[in-house]
């Protein structure tokens, strides 16, 4: 039996913290739609002048909300608003004007700031950290199956972790789940056999399954094959490798199976066409689709979409290719060089800086809404550590550029705790929500 990855998808951890999951407070999709734009009140009506208002910060650490934190508000010119200590709701808000930032430090002993730029009154930011964690409670349990299933089963449960090559046992499974779970939607899958009276891969899907004494009855269920649909894109730009991955949406668990990634052939790009497999359920309307291009850089393209074939629109869903990153210690900031690629708009850029000082290492973390260069806002001397000065080795860990449904209102709000695009377009409440990210992949030193 093998343990799998709550995710499988191709794309590696994007939107860099040590996130994992979306945290407590108010629901993703409210946080999209209160940034939503709001509409014009007549072309020739004067702009409304900037006006301060709270901005509310919520830290979380590995097990909830983190109580102790150091945030810091700062205006766009660096001076500080205040500096705040997080209640036990991990919760700090602070009155400010447009434009300003935080900068968010998880304890005394913490080698980690993360920072959002360009916030504005009335966001609700989320940010989590490296912070204390629980450790996670396991307990054993079994589902059952319909009567004559022999072989090895696949499972995948919204609870998670996930599992391969289970062997049924008198028409059960037995496995993992954590304790808190007390409800799980199930996608199981009996392997596929070869040889004579081989049988294909086929699928059980079932939401809102709640145990009876450890026990996960599917018994009523009925294995469905596997539905084959097609992935084609048009107009792309050159490039040297592309994979994808396509999986239906099961009340909001990614049903996603190794025959989820397309066998896209050799390039032949500007096109390409490809076909993977999915579960036939009715509990499926939606669908995530997941491209990974390389060429001058890496990108990766996740979209939700009505469930069946998918055509990719090319260059009008692609950003640059992130081709150089480098830190510029005069003007504390980050400045980025791109090549043509796609032309979707930048909503925004991430970047992470390492930096020696002495036997210290610490890292800075920053998302703003810039296309070529970031700021990191000058920290109070309290918190000079995070402060990158003329001597220390620096070190570019990760950097992107992000267009998404939404743009920079609805990105900076969640930016730090969720795994990458396809958290970022699954809790959009904007339908059929894309998101693409420009990485930079080519570390090295300054």
């Amino acid at each position: 039996m093998a343990i799998l990855p709550n995710r499988l998808s191709l794309l590696p951890l994007l939107f860099a913290t040590s996130a994992t999951a979306l945290g407590c407070g108010d629901e993703p999709a409210k946080q999209f739609a209160d940034a939503a734009p709001k509409s014009d009140a007549g072309a020739d009506a004067a702009p409304d002048a900037p006006t301060n208002g709270p901005v509310e910060v919520t830290v979380l650490g590995a097990g909830g909300p983190l109580a102790g934190a150091t945030v810091v508000f700062q205006n766009a010119d660096d001076t500080v608003v205040t500096s705040a200590i997080t209640a036990a709701n991990g919760v700090a808000t602070q009155v400010m004007a447009p434009g300003g930032s935080v900068t968010v430090i998880a304890n005394a002993s913490s080698s980690e700031a993360a920072t959002v730029l360009a916030v504005n009154p009335g966001d609700k930011i989320k940010v989590r950290t490296n912070g204390p964690g629980v450790e996670e409670v396991f307990v054993d349990v079994s589902l059952t199956l319909p009567p004559n299933s022999t072989g090895t089963y696949a499972v995948r449960s919204s609870c998670g972790p996930n599992y391969t090559s289970i062997a049924a046992t008198n028409n059960a499974l037995s496995f993992s789940l954590p304790a808190s779970c007390s409800q799980s939607s199930f996608v199981v899958k009996r392997e596929a056999t070869s040889g004579s009276g081989g049988l294909p891969a086929a699928t059980i899907v079932k939401a809102n399954v709640t145990p009876t004494n450890g026990v996960y009855d599917l018994s009523d269920q009925t294995f469905a094959n596997l539905i084959t649909n097609t992935l084609t894109g048009a107009d792309i730009p050159t490039v040297d490798f592309v994979q994808g991955v396509v999986a239906p949406i099961v009340n909001g668990m990614v049903a996603e199976l190794d025959e989820s990634q397309a066998g896209i052939e050799p390039p032949g790009f500007p096109t390409f066409s490809g076909t993977f497999q999915r579960v036939d359920s009715a509990a499926a309307t939606k669908q995530t689709v997941d491209l990974m291009f390389r060429a001058a850089g890496q990108q990766l393209f996740v979209a939700i979409a009505p469930l069946g074939d998918y055509a990719f629109a090319g260059t009008t869903s692609m950003l640059p290719w992130l081709t150089d990153v480098a830190w510029n210690s005069t003007g504390n900031s980050a400045t980025f060089t791109t090549a043509v690629g796609g032309t979707a708009p930048i909503n925004g850029a991430f970047i992470a800086v390492g930096f020696n000082r002495g036997k210290s290492f610490f890292t800075h973390r920053v998302v703003g809404p810039s296309a070529t260069a970031l700021r990191f806002p000058v920290l109070p001397a309290t918190l000079s550590n995070f402060n990158i000065v003329t001597g220390d080795s620096t070190f570019i860990e990760d950097a992107g550029l992000i267009s998404s449904t939404g743009g920079y209102d609805a990105l900076r709000q969640v930016f730090y705790v969720v795994d990458g695009p396809r958290d970022v377009v699954i809790d959009s409440p904007l339908p059929n929500a894309k998101a693409t990210v420009s990485l930079f992949f080519n570390q090295r030193k300054r």
